[in-house]
């Protein structure tokens, strides 16, 4: 909710309160350092792909995707997967999903793109996240599955506990 305003006619306005007046107290946070907004130059150079997207440039976005680490977070911990969503712009989206945009990468205030897209309520954005959260589950399952069945056959009381779980996954990771 914004900070309001009373005008001298009394009307309620959504203007920024005046320098001298204290800050509004949803928003106060004493450990906060002043908001500081780079020069869009910068921004472009530094986060070309986040800039990309928040211009809406899908063929632009498309290029630097090529050479562009699509797991990049800006200064506030989002990828351009987060901007893409937090903006609505669906096609960025789509791209970033099919070029391996992570969706489980949390930013500095602990959102992941798919938390994002449920607060907005855009359906079609949540389904397309749950899919590909579904698939990168899967594979990073797969990437540790060494890992996980060797865990399983040092594990001294598991076939103790767990003998049938034990011996399927020693037999499938060990025949």
């Amino acid at each position: 909710m914004p900070c309001e305003t009373r005008s001298e006619g009394g009307e309620s306005g959504a203007e920024p309160p005046a320098a001298d007046s204290p800050p509004c107290p949803e928003r106060a946070d004493p450990d906060a350092e002043a908001l500081v907004v780079p020069d869009p130059a910068v921004l472009r150079e530094r986060y070309p792909l986040h800039y990309s997207v928040f211009q809406g440039d899908i063929k632009r976005v498309s290029a630097l995707l090529r050479t562009c680490d699509v797991t990049e977070q800006d200064v506030h911990g989002n990828t351009a997967l987060h901007l893409a969503v937090m903006l609505g712009k669906k096609e960025c989206v789509h791209l970033l999903l099919a070029h391996g945009a992570p969706v489980r990468v949390k930013n500095a205030a602990g959102w992941n793109p798919l938390a994002e897209a449920i607060s907005y309520g855009d359906r079609q954005t949540i389904t397309s996240l749950l899919r590909k959260l579904k698939q990168q589950s899967r594979e990073t399952l797969e990437e540790k599955r060494p890992e996980l069945l060797q865990a399983l056959k040092e594990c001294p009381w598991c076939p103790e506990y767990c003998p049938q779980t034990h011996a399927e996954y020693t037999r499938v990771a060990f025949a």
